[in-house]
């Protein structure tokens, strides 16, 4: 292998791994921001699940009869 190749083969890995460095970065955000969102969701179906539990202990029994227009 020339020194000519070599050298090539060198730019070009440092090229990949430039690349790989920036994508790696972007995907670090994104999971960030993934997680953020996720904490959030969830922090917001407890929320609602605990106000619809108490909405059902608090109601009333709803009789099983025919409306009052029938």
């Amino acid at each position: 292998m020339t020194e000519k190749e070599v050298e090539d083969k060198f730019i070009a890995l440092e090229t990949k791994i430039a690349y790989l460095e920036e994508f790696t970065s972007e995907l670090q955000n994104v999971v960030v921001e993934h997680t953020k969102t996720i904490d959030r969701l969830t922090k917001a179906n407890k929320l609602m699940s605990e106000k619809i539990t108490e909405l059902i202990e608090n109601s009333e029994e709803i009789p099983n009869r025919k409306p009052p227009h029938y």
